[in-house]
């Protein structure tokens, strides 16, 4: 899943992007000021940065110029967050607004919408790159699972869940973790059922691209367990 910080003065869009990006299994950071979230970014690695205009210690363009000159986040996508009545007044969107790189998202702003553009924004961060477990590996810009170069399209919450147990690969995950990081259920109140059939599923494709079920095994009264063959875990 992505790691993804957050800036801005108001607790309520923080705190939406936090639950919402949280149940969804990001690990999601805040920071109420600029300067702080760039001291934050000594040890994140985001692959995501939402930024408030409303902060008072830096302007966007100054936090993107600081921000971006590490040459390994020149390609990290920011979502800009003004007033909704800001963006229809030309010249708005601060100067270091990329299109097709950067979003843009007026507040206060649905929950929807905020997933519409965080989801489309990390379909661009992730295009091209791959999770490996051995011969298993995860595309992550298409969806799909391939072992041994033969691949399969996975549905969205078959994605999350097989992406989620490759980045603990070796690992044993326990269901209750899943059923509130993957399905984003509050605790205790959804069903093991739900990750036995999708996990189910996922053991078919697997034999079906030519790999053993048994690679993505279950635990007894645990959980579940991604195995790590030999060639170990990783991504590209």
């Amino acid at each position: 899943m992505a790691s993804v910080l957050v800036i801005g003065p108001d607790e309520r869009p923080a705190e939406a992007c936090r639950e919402l990006l949280g149940a969804r299994g990001h690990a999601v950071a805040v920071a109420q000021t600029a300067a702080e979230g760039l001291r934050s970014l000594r040890t994140l690695q985001a692959d995501l940065v939402l930024f408030d205009v409303a902060v008072s210690d830096m302007s966007a363009d100054e936090f993107c110029r600081w921000f971006r000159a590490e040459p390994e986040r020149a390609l990290v996508p920011v979502l800009f967050l003004l007033p909704d009545s800001a963006l229809w007044v030309e010249g708005t969107l601060p100067s270091a607004y990329r299109p097709g790189v950067d979003g843009h998202l007026g507040k206060p702003f649905t929950v929807s919408e905020l997933a519409e553009q965080v989801g489309g924004l990390l379909a661009v961060t992730d295009a091209g790159k791959v999770l490996r477990a051995g011969r298993l590996a995860l595309d992550l810009g298409h969806h799909e699972l391939s072992f041994g170069g033969v691949s399969e399209k996975l549905t969205p919450i078959e994605f999350r869940l097989v992406q989620y147990l490759m980045e603990r690969a070796g690992s044993t995950v326990p269901t209750e973790e899943l059923l509130q990081n993957v399905w984003g259920y509050h605790p205790g109140t959804g069903s093991s059922e739900v990750v036995r059939s999708h996990v189910a599923n996922l053991r078919r494709k697997i034999a079906r691209l030519g790999g053993r079920a048994d690679l993505l095994a279950v635990v007894p009264r645990q959980g579940y367990r991604l195995a790590v063959p030999e060639g170990g875990a990783g991504g590209s």
